[in-house]
């Protein structure tokens, strides 16, 4: 195949499949962190992407590079993410979390004193961290994830150490919270690793 037929060729898919999948050439310039000078060129086949770029380009298009350099490929249009949809279930499962934490809270109370029943709520955040954290894994990104472990690590250190104040008046049971130092440096380690 020559140059200009492969130009020509990669130049007339980049337009198909940028279209089919509703993006402008601002937006897959974002998503691949070039200039959409750069996309226009390629649209117009002036130039050509390197090959880790024609991967960044099939994997934002749900294709494989074969069908970006081929003639007659079909048109595969990604999925869109609903995120609306994410946000409902994610928020309902939430609060779940803490209308069951509530009756768990008022049942008791209904039949009975007990002491220091409200504990159960300090309880709920890490659970409540632990929702978030599954979700943000399904359908978050890496900044979500960090912050959903951070909160999950504090809330455990509270949750452990709120009971043990309270019931046992232990007074340097904050020293506790020393530990969320390391724990959140391997956290920073992980997700820069991951990243």
């Amino acid at each position: 195949m020559e140059e200009l037929e492969l130009k020509g060729l990669l130049s007339s898919n980049l337009i198909k499949y940028r279209k089919a999948n509703n993006l402008t050439q601002a937006n897959v310039a974002e998503a691949l962190n070039y200039s959409d000078k750069a996309i226009s060129k390629w649209e117009r086949g002036e130039s050509l992407p390197d090959l880790y770029t024609l991967s960044q380009l099939a994997a934002l298009y749900n294709i494989t590079v074969n069908d970006l350099i081929m003639k007659d490929t079909k048109v595969i249009v990604k999925p869109k993410k609903n995120n609306k949809m994410h946000f409902i279930v994610t928020s309902l499962s939430f609060i779940l979390v803490w209308l069951v934490a509530t009756i768990v809270y008022v049942i008791p109370l209904i039949f009975t004193e007990v002491p220091n029943l409200w504990l159960i709520f300090i309880s709920a955040i890490p659970v409540s961290f632990i929702v978030l954290l599954v979700f943000s894994a399904l359908w978050g990104n890496n900044k979500t994830n960090f912050l959903c472990v951070t909160g999950l690590v504090l809330s455990i250190i509270l949750a452990i150490c709120m009971p043990l104040y309270v019931i046992f008046s232990l007074n340097k049971i904050w020293l506790l919270f020393i530990l969320f130092a390391p724990l959140e440096l391997l956290n920073i380690f992980w997700f820069l690793v991951k990243k």
